[in-house]
């Protein structure tokens, strides 16, 4: 694919992600949902995010995953005292930066995360579900498996992309065959990489633009 196309889609992706943390904590700042007793955010708050934002759950709870990772938001209490979710002192000093190192604090959090954004929604060994922000909601192979796929995807010569269908599945395999040790778990963490990435305009059309080569 022309690489022109790859760098359009990509920034498409990276201009919607900042606008949507940016519209996502200035909700927050007026009404900050309740931080759940064992911790996270409540099912029917990621819901009303997705609906706000007009994303899909999975999308939602990337987007608030991303602004707790770049340290936008935290658990602080309302002005009734509540226990919520709250845009920190640097989301004005975020608010305030030119659009490209907006996207670049970003980007920087979910990469050195050990957040685990794509297990939002499904559930753990015991059935309990996992919900968005919630302190368990990690794992110290995210962030491996973040660069690695990454590392891999800038194998690719300038110019070609990741074949439609087959792409995902051969970045992981080489992955593995570069970590054979690794738990089965680590695979889903690589084929998250690569969607998360997609989303936050890291990669754009199955390849790296420039700017997703100098993330990698």
């Amino acid at each position: 694919r022309d690489a022109a196309l790859v760098a359009r889609t990509a920034a498409g992706a990276a201009f919607d992600v900042v606008r949507r943390v940016e519209l996502l904590l200035d909700h927050w700042g007026v009404q900050p949902p309740s931080v759940l007793r064992s911790g996270g955010l409540a099912v029917r708050d990621l819901k009303t995010v997705a609906r706000e934002l007009h994303v899909d759950e999975p999308g939602a709870a990337l987007v608030v995953e991303v602004a707790l990772t770049a340290g936008l938001i935290a658990e602080a209490a309302a002005a009734d005292g509540t226990p919520s979710w709250l845009p920190t002192d640097e989301f004005d000093v975020w608010s305030g930066l030119p659009l490209a190192e907006r996207w670049t604090r970003l980007v920087g959090g979910w990469l050195a995360s050990s957040r685990v954004p794509s297990l939002v929604g499904s559930r753990d060994p015991a059935g309990k579900a996992w919900n968005a922000l919630a302190p368990e909601l990690s794992s110290g192979l995210a962030e491996e498996a973040r660069r690695l796929a990454l590392q891999v995807l800038a194998e690719v010569p300038e110019g070609e992309v990741l074949a439609i269908g087959t792409g995902i599945a051969s970045l992981v395999q080489r992955v593995g065959w570069l970590r054979p040790r690794r738990p089965t778990i680590f695979a889903d963490l690589v084929t998250a990489a690569l969607a998360e990435a997609a989303a936050l305009g890291v990669t754009g059309a199955g390849g790296l633009p420039p700017s997703g080569r100098h993330v990698a």
